[in-house]
């Protein structure tokens, strides 16, 4: 009895120790699971762009050349590709886009993150069939169908890829179905997601093949000068891609926020384009993440500074109670700069109405800046001798850029945003009223504004 039961208690005490080793992992059952490597392969990318087509059925465009260049130069400074793991395809033909495929496929390794960029004319038919159309093409026979294209893609070893087409009727490549909760609302939840490491751990072990269009089943902008020499969705897409200060930008985010800059801008031009983003079919999707891992953080490809600098007021009411009306023009600006590649200094400057151009010079050395803008506010209190409203609320703002070239510092010229009316019931003497009523005049000119022209005005000068 005695030895029965001394043995009972050693097993008991064994099994509480095997209990613990287990749940620390001492014994390495399930070493496999709790250890799970996270392999990062090499970034890789194919990078097409068409411009001059030989069929009269097809324009040339302006864009798509720059826009692949650019694209290139901004992954290799930021993103960590090497140059020759990037096939760049200027005005290629069917066999120049099917051979950089294959190439693809066999330089490309099981850990990889590639990246697919198409720019260039796109076709789409009565029965949904969409297309790639080569400079060469001259009839149909000769595009490359969108069924081709996701079957190379899938041949490709890569774990993670992302198929970006900057085309007409680029949707149809986007054929499996997702979330419609889109756009500013999307990017904000899933930033959230980005900074926790066991999310990105977990999006990485996952197979992923997701594609971003620039449009729907639709026709798509070309752009031009006013937007750098791109199109406007590459526009968008390489300043956020510059902007970004995220160790991890996900395919998702890039997308979400193309969806609301690209269909924002092209709905006040009069050709509305929306992008979409989405998993690719029939690619063995495991519901996992492409993302750009920035290889370098603290600014974007202009690392040199703006200082954005507001001119004192010749109203003085305004200039007593205008600290919220700034803060919120400030706040406009630094997301503008942002949008296009530009850091800004954290808080804005201030410069009185006497010689306000060698000021400026002065506050640039001070900071040690090469860039500024000097920003102009003018309210006007007008007498409205009406039954409803006592007095129009007018606001008119200006922007004016400098730039220090050596020893000289040049200026652009004056742009004006449009007047903004705010009617107004009555007009009490009272601080927190006023400062209220110049908030919301401000707030109304931003919304009206032009963003489109400002980003132009911006990119004129200093790019």
């Amino acid at each position: 009895m005695e030895t029965k039961t001394y043995n009972n208690k050693w097993f008991r005490l064994f099994g509480f120790i095997l209990v613990l080793g287990l749940a620390a992992g001492t014994f390495n059952l399930s070493a496999e699971t709790a250890t799970d490597e996270l392999v990062l392969g090499e970034n890789r990318a194919i990078l097409i762009g068409n411009n001059n087509y030989q069929s009269k059925k097809w324009p040339n465009l302006k864009t798509a050349i720059r826009d692949i260049e650019v694209l290139s130069d901004v992954l290799q400074l930021h993103y960590g590709y090497k140059p020759e793991n990037i096939i760049l395809l200027r005005d290629a033909a069917r066999k120049d886009i099917l051979g950089g495929f294959s190439r693809m496929a066999a330089l490309s390794e099981a850990n990889d993150n590639l990246l697919i960029y198409y720019g260039g004319h796109g076709e789409f038919d009565e029965n949904s069939l969409g297309w790639w159309v080569p400079v060469r093409a001259e009839e149909d026979f000769d595009y490359i169908s969108n069924e081709e294209i996701l079957t190379r893609l899938r041949i490709i070893k890569a774990k993670h890829k992302l198929l970006i087409s900057d085309s007409c009727f680029s949707g149809n490549l986007l054929t499996r179905s997702r979330s419609e909760l889109r756009g500013l609302k999307k990017v904000k939840k899933l930033r959230k997601q980005e900074i926790i490491s066991d999310y990105v751990r977990e999006k990485m072990l996952l197979n992923s093949t997701q594609g971003i269009s620039s449009g729907g089943n639709e026709p798509v902008s070309d752009g031009g000068p006013q937007w750098g020499g791109h199109s406007i969705f590459a526009y968008h897409l390489i300043a956020q891609l510059k902007a970004n200060q995220k160790k991890y930008m996900s395919a998702d985010v890039l997308g979400n926020l193309l969806i609301d800059y690209v269909s924002a801008d092209t709905t006040s031009l009069g050709i509305p384009q929306t992008p979409d983003v989405r998993p690719l079919k029939n690619q063995r999707d495991q519901g996992g993440e492409f993302f750009f891992i920035r290889q370098s953080l603290g600014g974007p490809i202009d690392s040199d500074p703006v200082m954005l600098a507001f001119l004192e007021s010749s109203n003085e009411d305004f200039q007593t109670h205008n600290k919220k009306a700034i803060g919120v023009v400030f706040d406009e600006m630094v997301e503008a700069l942002q949008r296009n590649g530009f850091r800004t200094l954290s808080k804005p400057v201030f410069i009185s109405r006497d010689q306000p151009r060698k000021q400026m010079r002065q506050k640039m050395e001070v900071f040690k800046v090469h860039k500024g803008l000097l920003i102009s506010i003018d309210v006007e209190l007008i007498p409205n001798q009406t039954l409803t409203w006592k007095a129009l609320l007018s606001i008119k703002t200006r922007i004016q850029a400098f730039e220090k070239k050596g020893n000289e510092v040049v200026t652009g010229s004056i742009f004006r945003l449009k007047e903004q009316k705010l009617p107004v019931r009555e007009w009490p003497d009272r601080s927190e009223f006023k400062s209220l009523k110049y908030e919301a005049v401000v707030n109304k000119l931003i919304t009206r504004y032009s963003k489109t022209d400002v980003a132009a005005y911006i990119r004129s000068f200093f790019m």
